[in-house]
């Protein structure tokens, strides 16, 4: 009987790691002031959305270390620098991402760019240029780009 239960446990068992993984996630975010939930509408690997209202370097650097997070939405990110913004080049699952208030700048652009499983990015109120926006030429898996309100050029955007 132990035969024939092994292949069912050796199934399971990564699932009920990723279980604790993403029960250990929500509770760091919460430590940190934030809320987190999960979501199915996120890769399995990174359900985790993880929201704050007004993080810190500290906060971006430790979410860095937090693999389970496949979204992240911050209501003002203006207390984040491109130091702290640092963090989110860790997160290896990274598939949205809402920044208002942010600004973001050429460097902290081109960081998210590099995710290969980015497909919606907001950055309220970046100070990027063109080279910021250029940078996303090459994610494939991109599909919504809301830079509101940049410091682009129509030939940046063409």
């Amino acid at each position: 009987m132990l035969v024939r239960a092994l292949p069912f446990l050796l199934l399971a068992a990564p699932a009920v790691a990723q279980d604790a993984i993403e029960a250990d996630c929500l509770a760091i975010v919460a430590k940190l002031g934030g809320k987190a939930e999960t979501s199915a509408k996120l890769d399995p690997a990174a359900r985790v959305v993880a929201h704050f209202p007004a993080p810190t370097d500290a906060t971006f650097l430790a979410v860095g270390k937090l693999p389970a997070v496949g979204e992240l939405e911050v209501d003002d990110a203006s207390k984040v620098t491109e130091r702290g913004s640092r963090g989110l080049r860790e997160l290896p699952n990274l598939q949205r991402v809402t920044l208002s208030k942010s600004g973001a700048t050429d460097r902290v652009l081109a960081a998210l760019a590099l995710h290969p499983h980015l497909e919606s990015l907001y950055a309220g109120d970046p100070k990027a240029t063109d080279a910021g926006l250029a940078a996303f030429k090459d994610a494939k898996a991109l599909r919504l780009l809301d830079l509101n309100a940049g410091r682009f050029t129509d030939r940046g955007l063409a």
